[in-house]
């Protein structure tokens, strides 16, 4: 059986604390980026299109693919 004494919980108090205070995914990076590149002027509608497209799936995947 293990003994349980002050000394113990005030030197597990620190790192419980830390992980309690720190999120875990505060710096968390995308899992995937995506990019996409062509020859056709940056005004053409598909060009247009495509940075619409980016936006709403970072948005639908909550910043797991940028």
């Amino acid at each position: 059986m293990t003994l349980i004494t002050r000394r113990t919980i005030i030197l597990g108090c620190p790192p419980v604390a830390c992980a309690l205070v720190v999120p875990r995914n505060a710096h968390a990076e995308p899992a995937f980026k995506l990019k996409f590149a062509n020859s056709i002027p940056t005004n053409h509608p598909l060009n247009t299109r495509m940075v619409e497209a980016g936006k709403q799936i970072t948005e639908q995947t909550a910043g797991q693919v940028d």
